[in-house]
């Protein structure tokens, strides 16, 4: 180790004098975020669980990504999985698309990490690909599939094999319950679901001209990407898809249509905050616009394949908003959401037979 020298305790006093002087400054107040680093490393510990579900799985989350983000440019990362106990497929993806959009944009940034102790949870996670992201190996096993992002590039060449995957995914999931249920029926009725909530997410994402930054973002990410992950768990399938664009709300408002709507209708829309009337309002105005021209199309396509499901299940996530549905007994859920994660989140699920259990995403 070399000698300091003189020059050295200068430069040190003078970093000293600088940080006193930046924490004595009116208004100071550290970022409860900040992660102290521990011998070069900055070590983040994951919640005991990840989702989206209640005020404090979901302050948990956002916490978790405010840190990521606030980490120095290409600083060294240990992420502690080992007191990950349960997770949903809902969070994972959104942490998930955070991981891959900070991998990408910093380049130099390195990410190690501590495996889960629970066996099973590992197994999961790694059959979602997150070991393989982070630059770990991949076990591929049947019935499963890794959590996949589409690019920009690929949307504007028309390459759709990640959503092909996905459906056929689907399509044995179900034949694996229905084996005997027609062909044209089954590819027919998976098609549509499955394309319409790719294409939802795809036609609200990314607007050219509304400029909007997230805390929870690295950086501002230069690449517009579209994430899809699916789950067959027991006798249901779950799929989500989430991007990083501007969101329901703020798409709803420049429809050409948003403006023409009467007062009345909006009134009908009652106790809820701005971004909850605005996905309702694309939920329900484009259920009957799109009825009336003879075709489905976004989120009421989606909304109507699970409504027709004996024990299906809804979930949007935008701006401040978490909207839920359940096929049994037709029951619908606001939640005015305290901290806003960027983007849009679609999940769904529906059962692969005709019990009428209970379920709950997984």
């Amino acid at each position: 180790m070399r000698k300091r020298r003189q020059s050295d305790w200068i430069k040190q006093r003078n970093a000293t004098y600088r940080a006193y002087r930046s924490i004595a400054r009116p208004g100071y107040s550290p970022s409860p975020y900040f992660v102290n680093s521990t011998l070069g490393l900055y070590p983040i510990a994951l919640p005991e669980e990840l989702s989206i579900f209640s005020d404090t799985n979901r302050y948990a989350l956002y916490k978790l990504l405010r840190q990521i983000s606030e980490i120095p440019k290409d600083a060294r990362i240990l992420l502690d999985f080992r007191n990950l106990s349960t997770f949903k497929i809902s969070a994972i993806i959104i942490f998930f698309a955070h991981l891959e959009i900070l991998i990408e944009s910093r380049v130099k940034t390195r990410i190690r990490w501590h495996l889960p102790s629970d066996p099973a949870i590992h197994e999961k996670l790694d059959q979602l690909g997150l070991w393989e992201l982070l630059g770990g190996h991949y076990t591929p096993k049947d019935n499963t599939i890794k959590i996949c992002s589409i690019s920009h590039q690929q949307k504007e060449n028309d390459d759709k094999r990640p959503l092909k995957e996905a459906i056929l995914y689907a399509e044995r999931a179900i034949s694996s319950y229905e084996p005997g249920s027609p062909a044209e029926e089954t590819d027919a009725l998976l098609f549509e679901a499955v394309s319409e909530s790719f294409s939802n997410v795809w036609q609200h994402a990314y607007a050219s001209d509304i400029a909007k930054k997230h805390s929870t973002l690295p950086v501002t990410s230069k690449s517009q990407k579209w994430w899809i992950a699916l789950q067959h768990v027991d006798d249901q399938l779950f799929m989500a898809v989430y991007d990083v664009g501007v969101g329901i709300p703020a798409s709803t408002r420049r429809k050409p249509w948003y403006k023409s709507l009467s007062s009345e209708m909006l009134a009908i829309i009652k106790g809820m905050n701005s971004d909850s009337k605005d996905i309702q309002t694309a939920l329900e105005y484009g259920h009957s616009r799109y009825r009336t021209q003879g075709r489905g199309n976004g989120l009421p396509a989606v909304k109507r394949f699970v409504e027709i499901n004996p024990n299906g299940q809804l979930h949007i996530m935008s701006g401040k908003s978490l909207y839920r549905f359940r096929s049994k007994g037709k029951v619908d859920n606001w939640v005015s959401l305290h901290n806003q994660f960027p983007g849009t989140l679609i999940q769904w699920n529906f059962a692969l037979t005709d019990v009428n259990g209970d379920s709950d995403e997984t």
